[in-house]
């Protein structure tokens, strides 16, 4: 794991290009750990069938598009 100071962190962004994907970079400050900088993979790009199943999952499905929420309706009965 790669260690640097919080100072050279925020003057050369350069540290953050270099990391492996997954890689950590503990950044300190006065000697203490402050923070872990992990360089993020690339994200996959979902296909709308995959966005549908995945929404499907988790709200299940509507039989109908009246039977859809009507959001304000629901926002006035939490201000009561």
């Amino acid at each position: 794991m790669k260690t640097i100071t919080a100072r050279e962190f925020f003057r050369n962004g350069a540290h953050k290009k270099h990391l492996a994907e997954g890689q950590p970079l503990l950044v300190t400050t006065d000697g203490e750990p402050d923070f872990y900088v992990i360089k993020a993979g690339a994200r996959k790009i979902k296909t709308v069938e995959e966005i549908q199943a995945e929404n499907a999952k988790i709200f299940g499905r509507r039989k109908s598009k009246k039977a859809a929420i009507d959001s304000v309706k629901v926002l006035r009965e939490l201000r009561e």
